[in-house]
């Protein structure tokens, strides 16, 4: 894979994206090499998780492949995506913002900082947000293998890039801020719950709030978290090194900090609206026309007609329509149910559905296992709430609105319940052939199936031809204690990074630039924000950008009447950052059908 990246990179990104066997390939891969927690296994993991970052940033940097809805040859932000966009450049350019879109400003903020660090350049910036990605895939991963094994961990892992394939990669969309918060979150969780740390699991519960508020989906998990931290405080207290305090009052100190840290993470939000944005946020907004969609059998979109954007009269409707008829709720909620289960909804990633029933029959099994496995108990309550309040979620998320979108966050935790059901589904396959081939196959190949099943069906074996049983090999040679060390450094500072971006950084550079005098940028253009059309590439670019054109085929319309050369790209001296066609050295434009197009191609008339 690697010699096939360096010498034909297009190649090479065309299969990662388009193909899945290379994905299942490098799924278990990096699910095998999570399992070493030395620092080699740990440099090894990281270079691995890299690989699908470099293919998104050849696909659509060199080849500048399009995406049907939100992305125009790889540089042009499309629809909401180039409303975050534009949000987030003017933050860069001028302190505050006056794009006020859905009233999220936590992933504009976020991407503000990342085109800070880029000096502006679109594809420098998303590539700083892939490494991200592959920094939190990394900490998820090694935590996900202490429990699952590789094979676990590679579910994970294919889930979380296929999610981030389809619908993060190259796109400036919220759902990148959701799913590195929810990884994050992931290997948090599962560190708090193996190390019994109640400051690590209030960790967790802030990412994921973080990842909810950025991208707001499955918000029904955050008052059960609630309520399972309240059960963990009760359970074990030793963030205060005080266990003498009554059973009560352990337990509504953890929910009372559980709640503490989920307003926190939604304050932020508000906190950024307030001082970056020159406008007036309309709370709900979104939830308003969603919320008609489902008691109106319709789309979140029908109501846009009659309401001209009023969410306050679409609340106004909903509130109306309810105390009509109130099993309207119920009936809405059933149709979602129903598209969720029919479109397998939880894993089915936009246009990859190849593995959506197995990874459904997965997740289906890991719930029976959490159950049934002895090995699973510290973990059955907290992903039983996970899962309930996902599915408790779908009603609000609907499928019709959105698809899968919506759980960006919680996406890696939907990975994890697929990991569980995959991992003892073969697991049991594994007990079954060592135990037909006992006596046939070496001992070194029994040690091999136990690192990567993380499965102890062939202890008296090992220990009978003098290999440490496996609770040894995880302390000495897979765990280690330095190893623990630095995971939770590593973690913790990933945490503090993406919190950074997101909130401090936006605010000191709002305050430092709004107080500097405006200078209008110098250039139309900036690298990394647009592609110049010539003869020899034009056709090329125009297959690259056939998804796209299905959708918008008035664009393809338009582009098809300017002669080669011309630019596409941003026009970074509007204000509103719309899309451009120019000339070389263009200097003034013209707003044309929703671009800014070089004065010279004006009709003569």
């Amino acid at each position: 894979m690697v010699i096939i990246m360096v010498l034909k990179p297009v190649f090479f990104a065309d299969l990662m994206f388009l193909e899945l066997w290379p994905s299942l390939l490098w799924a278990l891969a990096i699910g095998y090499c999570a399992t070493y927690q030395c620092l080699k296994g740990y440099v090894l993991l990281l270079l691995l998780a890299v690989i699908p970052v470099v293919a998104g940033g050849i696909y659509f940097g060199m080849s500048h492949a399009s995406d049907d809805s939100f992305l125009l040859a790889g540089v042009i932000p499309w629809s909401d995506a180039s409303m975050h966009f534009r949000q987030a450049a003017q933050m860069m350019l001028y302190g505050v913002t006056q794009t006020g879109m859905n009233g999220r400003f936590l992933y504009p903020a976020f991407f503000s900082s990342l085109l800070e660090i880029s000096s502006g350049h679109l594809l420098l910036a998303q590539g700083l947000c892939g490494l991200l990605f592959a920094g939190a895939l990394v900490v998820a991963l090694r935590e996900t293998a202490r429990s699952l094994g590789a094979y676990g961990a590679g579910i994970v892992g294919f889930v979380c890039w296929l999610f981030f394939r389809e619908r993060c990669s190259g796109l400036v969309m919220t759902e990148n801020l959701g799913l590195l918060c929810g990884m994050l979150s992931l290997g948090a969780f599962l560190m708090a719950l193996r190390k019994r740390a109640f400051a690590l699991l209030l960790l967790a519960i802030f990412m994921l709030a973080l990842g909810l508020c950025a991208r707001p989906g499955a918000l029904l998990v955050l008052p059960l978290l609630m309520l399972f931290a309240g059960w963990f405080g009760w359970q074990d207290w030793q963030t205060c090194g005080n266990k003498h305090l009554p059973w009560s009052l352990r337990g509504f100190l953890g929910a009372a900090l559980a709640v503490l840290v989920i307003i926190t993470a939604f304050s932020c939000n508000t906190l950024l609206s307030r001082a970056l944005y020159e406008g007036k946020v309309i709370a709900n907004q979104n939830f308003a026309f969603t919320l008609n969609g489902l008691l109106t059998q319709g789309k979140w979109s029908d109501c846009l007609g009659w309401s001209h954007w009023n969410a306050r009269r679409v609340m106004q409707e909903n509130i109306r329509l309810i105390e009509e008829k109130p099993l309207r709720l119920v009936s809405g909620a059933l149709r979602a149910y129903q598209e969720a289960a029919a479109h397998r909804t939880l894993f089915q990633f936009h246009h990859e559905s190849r593995p959506a029933n197995l990874l459904l029959f997965m997740a289906i099994y890991g719930l029976i296992a959490l159950s049934k496995k002895p090995e699973m108990r510290p973990y059955a309550l907290w992903m039983s709430l996970m899962t309930l309040g996902i599915l408790l979620s779908i009603p609000f998320a609907p499928p019709w609105d959105a698809a899968e979108r919506p759980f960006a966050a919680t996406v890696p935790f939907q990975g994890l319940l697929a990991g569980i059901g995959g991992a003892f589904l073969v697991k049991q396959l594994v007990v079954i052939a060592t135990q037909f081939l006992s006596g046939k196959i070496s001992t070194q190949s029994v040690a091999l199936l136990a690192r990567i099943f993380h499965t102890d069906c062939n202890e008296e074996t090992a220990q009978a031809d003098g290999v440490p049983p496996s609770s040894a090999v995880d302390e000495y040679e897979l765990f280690g204690r330095a190893e623990r060390k630095y995971d939770v450094f590593v973690m913790k500072a990933l945490c503090l990074l993406i919190f950074f971006l997101t909130v401090p950084w936006p605010l000191l550079h709002g305050k430092i630039v709004t107080s500097m005098p405006y200078c209008k940028p110098k250039s139309i253009l900036r690298a990394g924000s647009f592609i110049t059309v010539t003869p020899e590439n034009r056709l090329e670019l125009e297959s690259r950008m056939e998804p796209f054109f299905r959708n918008y085929p008035s664009e393809a319309w338009l582009l098809d009447k300017f002669p080669s050369p011309f630019i596409l790209g941003i026009d970074w001296k509007n204000k509103n950052l719309d899309r451009a066609i120019l000339g070389c050295d263009a200097q003034e434009t013209f707003s044309f059908r929703g671009w800014q197009v070089d004065i010279r191609f004006a009709p003569q008339n």
